[in-house]
């Protein structure tokens, strides 16, 4: 009996979770979120990205961060890039972003010293 019910509570479950969205599945665009923006973001939720500008000599970018669930613009402003010794394609920023800590655009690169690197 009870083998029975743990199999039973096995299947529940399984179908509650075949539901479900993907984990991390980039959200439809709301209004507010402009068509070239893209998605960055896991489980918890994410952010839409627009990078306006790119200056790799300066390393610094311009960009747009907006939210995923109310389309709301959170930040706007020109970045500098906090990492000296890594390797940046600043011709695809947007493989290398990571996300949104309110203040830092996150990168996955670190420096070589195991720094995280961002923009701030």
């Amino acid at each position: 009996m009870k083998a029975s019910f743990i199999v039973f509570s096995l299947i529940l479950v399984l179908a509650r979770c075949s539901d479900r969205q993907d984990i991390g599945q980039k959200p439809e665009k709301i209004n507010g979120i402009p068509t070239q923006a893209f998605w960055v973001g896991g489980q918890d939720g994410g952010t839409w990205f627009v990078i306006d500008s790119v200056d790799s000599k300066t390393r610094r970018i311009v960009a747009r961060v907006y939210n995923d669930q109310t389309g709301d613009l959170i930040a706007n402003k020109e970045y500098n890039l906090t990492c000296s010794s890594v390797i940046i394609n600043w011709t695809d920023l947007k493989q290398q972003i990571k996300g949104y800590d309110g203040n830092k655009i996150l990168l996955t690169a670190n420096s070589k010293d195991k720094i995280n690197c961002y923009f701030e």
